[in-house]
């Protein structure tokens, strides 16, 4: 028996990067996966089948982070899919194209915040009643860090991430 056998997981981002290593290795661990994009499906659906190939359980689905509507659907989707919400790596973010800070628009600064503060918060929401229910579940939020050993320039773009 696996560590995580009968557990269901979420990872946002998934399409590839951190994102699609946190599915595999979730998947690997035993849990079923619902991996989560806004708009690289071509990477999503290889992660997918990734995991299917590898003798895990995966579903797809495309959403985006900032819309609550969409958090509440995706909830709602894999509670009666799978009757249960275990774990949720919140791993998406938005990074806009390297610029000094002064350059960032205000639109673009906006969907940084939508996307990595609101969109972890957001999820969490969409969750927790599920979770609670359950009497457990464990929510997961990442952050990078190379703030740490950027230029001063770019932290306005990478601080909101770290909430």
């Amino acid at each position: 028996m696996k560590r995580l056998d009968g557990k269901v997981a979420i990872v946002t981002g998934a399409a590839g990067g951190l994102g699609r290593a946190f599915a595999l290795d979730l998947a690997a661990a035993g849990a079923k996966v619902v991996v989560v994009t806004r708009k690289d499906l071509e990477g999503l659906k290889k992660t997918q089948e990734q995991i299917v190939s590898n003798g895990g359980k995966a579903i797809w689905i495309q959403a985006d982070v900032s819309k609550e509507e969409d958090h509440t659907r995706v909830a709602l989707e894999i509670k009666n899919t799978f009757g249960r919400i275990d774990v949720v790596v919140n791993n998406a973010a938005f990074i806009p194209t390297r610029k000094p800070f002064y350059e960032i628009s205000p639109e673009e600064f906006e969907q940084v915040m939508n996307t990595n503060v609101r969109g972890a918060w957001m999820s969490t929401r969409a969750v927790y009643p599920y979770m609670k229910a359950q009497g457990k579940g464990k929510i997961i939020n990442i952050a990078l860090r190379p703030s740490l050993r950027a230029p001063m320039a770019l932290l306005i773009m990478l601080h909101p991430r770290e909430g």
